[in-house]
């Protein structure tokens, strides 16, 4: 109903009320059963849902994010060419890379404040490639992964090869942390005043979200999730797909949320 219609719909009604409570005497009941009837017919202006204040969208977020548990942001790739774009434009002197150990796992590009990104960080960071790699479709349950400085980063590849699209050179020592759970949490922190969803490593989601879910690979399928957590975070089967990877789950832990 547009807004001139709600409008001439509760004059209507107003002026129908106040006949039909004008109408007392017996000359009168004809008539009033007349306003009742027409009362009745007219339709009632719908409510105004108030909608809920939403923060506004953020660079990093057309990527895969999380904010670590120790402020730092993170961005990784969703594909070979996400990958490519984040290394390329986000990674500078400062910064920090991770990836794990697995074929086709997202490049994270931590970026970096005052100081360099943390060990605690370093250590997300490797858990979200994880988590967001092939690991999840295959139900794998642990694996590997690492992390460099940016300078050990590099698009050039030794003489005679090539790398493909999304594909880096990491040269030097890396920093491995091995057997690492593969698990995400997704939680709802606030950015500017409002609420936002964020997945991530639990660590991370549980420094920032008010209510969170911790899951992990296992036998319900990606779809009936994704309805579920909409309905208990109030949020679009939308917003909640796109941040979680491939694959099937299983409910680890719930913290001040229900899922039905």
């Amino acid at each position: 109903m547009s807004w001139r219609g709600a409008s001439w719909s509760w004059r209507r009604r107003s002026r129908l009320s106040r006949t039909l409570r004008g109408s007392s005497t017996p000359q009168s009941g004809s008539s009033a059963r007349h306003c009742a009837r027409e009362l009745a017919a007219v339709p009632r202006p719908r409510k105004r849902k108030v909608a809920k204040p939403t923060a506004p969208q953020e660079w990093f977020e057309r990527y895969r994010w999380f904010i670590a548990s120790s402020g730092e942001i993170a961005v990784a790739g969703r594909d070979a060419t996400s990958n490519d774009r984040i290394v390329k434009r986000y990674l500078k002197a400062g910064d920090r890379y991770a990836h794990a150990d697995i074929h086709g796992a997202p490049s994270v590009v931590v970026k970096h404040g005052t100081e360099p990104p943390s060990a605690a960080a370093m250590e997300e960071a490797c858990r979200f490639s994880l988590a967001c790699s092939r690991a999840w479709a295959a139900g794998v349950a642990s694996g590997h992964a690492y992390w460099v400085e940016s300078d050990q980063v590099s698009k050039t590849a030794p003489a005679g090869e090539f790398l493909p699209k999304g594909a880096f050179m990491v040269r030097g020592r890396r920093k491995w942390h091995r057997n690492l759970a593969v698990e995400l949490a997704l939680g709802e922190i606030e950015r500017d005043g409002a609420p936002k969803l964020m997945a991530g490593p639990p660590a991370a989601v549980q420094a920032h979200a008010s209510r969170w879910v911790t899951l992990k690979p296992g036998f319900t399928e990606r779809k009936a999730l994704v309805a579920q957590l909409a309905s208990a975070f109030g949020q679009s089967r939308e917003a909640v797909e796109k941040l979680l990877p491939g694959g099937k789950y299983e409910i680890v832990s719930l913290h001040d949320i229900d899922i039905k």
